[in-house]
């Protein structure tokens, strides 16, 4: 989901509308909400996206995740699967990320963007996109912080 969203708005991680953050797993587990589950092979937070309108001093934004626990029973898979023991030297492996790749390619698009959920909205005046994106800044602690 991260991939379409960055090919939507050409928005890759080092161009001035897109950042990249590492997060522990206990934030990841913190802020995904009711989309985070033990064994969890990938995280389920995508992006936070936002509408900035500066001269109307406004800014509104959504944190996406994706629901991967419904994408894994809809496609016959566990989380296992993509997770196996001994990584990718377990053929599962990549057994796994083919059946789950072709499954998506047969599905309609809205049936694609169920598994996008909004996990948070938020608002406020055009500088908070600025304090968001900041260097060395949390964005999510500053999201669920208003």
């Amino acid at each position: 989901m991260t991939d379409a969203l960055q090919i939507i708005y050409d928005s890759t991680a080092g161009k001035a509308l897109a950042s990249s953050n590492a997060m522990d797993k206990e934030n990841v587990i913190k802020y995904s909400e009711n989309l985070w589950f033990d064994g969890c092979p990938i995280p389920p937070l995508v992006a936070i996206a936002m509408r900035v309108n500066n001269s109307g001093n406004s800014c509104e934004g959504v944190v996406l995740g994706m629901d991967w626990k419904k994408l894994f029973q809809d496609a016959g898979l566990s989380a296992q699967d993509f997770s196996p023991e001994g990584g990718k030297a377990n053929p599962m492996y990549f057994i796994s990320r083919t059946k789950l790749s072709l499954k998506m390619i047969a599905m309609p698009m809205d049936q694609k963007l169920g598994y996008m959920k909004e996990i948070k909205t938020f608002f406020g005046q055009a500088s908070m996109a600025n304090a968001l994106s900041k260097d060395g800044a949390d964005p999510f602690a500053a999201i669920w912080d208003m």
